[in-house]
C-alpha cells in the first residue's frame, strides 16, 4: 500500500487524458453517443448515492465503489457487462477496501429498492469481484480530497463559511470524470474556490 498519494497506482496508473477518457466503454460506441455514455456514467453515479444512503455508507466509501465503477468501464462496456451488476459489487468491494464490512447480500437487497429489479443473486457478486478486480490490475487504493478539503478550510479559518458548500461540489463532482484525472488536492483546492466564490469570501492571501 503507498505511504502518499504520489507513490500510489492512482497517481501512476490510474491518471488519465482527454485521449484515455474518450476511448471508454468500446464495444457501446456503436450504440451509443459520447453525450449518453457520460449521461450513462452520471445515472450510475446517482445509484451509488442513493445505495450509499440506503444502506447508510460513508461518503469516502461511495466515492471509492463509484471510481472503481469508472474504471471498470475504461476497459468495457455496458453491452458486455451489466452496469447494474458492476454497480453493486463495486460498491461492495469499496466497502471492504474502506474497512467499512457490510455483508453482500446487503447489496443484493438494497439494489432491489433503489433500482426495482435487480436480476442477480450475492453469489452473482461475488462472482464478479474477480473479474473486477483483474480489470483495474488489483489497484483498489484511493487517495480521496475529503480530508484535504477539511484540512485546507481549517486552516483557513473557512470552515464555518465554506465546509458545507464546498464538501456539497466535492461530492458532485464524482459524478464527473473529475476524480479520474486531477489530484485529490487540486479538486479539492477547486471545490474551495468555488465555495469561497458563492461566499464572497476572499481568500486571495490564502492563494
Amino acid at each position: 500500500m503507498a505511504a502518499n498519494y504520489w507513490s500510489s497506482s492512482q497517481h501512476t496508473h490510474w491518471l488519465l487524458t482527454d485521449e484515455k477518457l474518450k476511448a471508454r466503454n468500446p464495444d457501446d460506441r456503436s450504440y451509443l453517443s459520447e453525450e449518453e455514455i457520460v449521461q450513462a456514467n452520471i445515472f450510475f453515479s446517482d445509484v451509488f448515492k442513493c445505495l450509499g444512503s440506503t444502506i447508510h455508507l460513508p461518503q469516502r466509501v461511495i466515492a471509492t465503489g463509484n471510481v472503481y465503477f469508472k474504471r471498470f468501464y475504461l476497459r468495457n462496456s455496458f453491452v458486455d457487462f451489466d452496469p447494474r451488476l458492476i454497480a453493486a459489487t463495486c460498491l461492495y468491494m469499496a466497502c471492504k477496501v474502506e474497512e467499512c464490512v457490510t455483508h453482500v447480500r446487503v447489496f443484493e437487497r438494497a439494489m432491489n429498492q433503489v433500482i426495482g429489479h435487480f436480476p442477480y443473486t450475492m453469489e452473482n457478486i461475488l462472482e464478479c469481484e474477480y473479474v473486477i478486480l483483474e480489470e483495474m490490475d488489483f489497484y483498489l487504493i484511493l487517495f480521496h480530497p475529503y480530508n484535504l478539503l477539511y484540512t485546507y478550510l481549517v486552516d483557513n479559518n473557512l470552515y464555518h463559511d465554506c465546509m458545507e458548500t464546498a464538501w456539497s461540489l466535492l461530492n458532485d463532482s464524482y459524478r464527473t470524470d473529475i476524480p479520474l484525472c486531477y489530484p485529490p488536492h487540486v479538486i479539492a483546492v477547486a471545490c474551495i474556490l468555488m465555495a469561497a466564490h458563492r461566499k464572497e469570501r476572499d481568500i486571495k492571501m490564502w492563494l
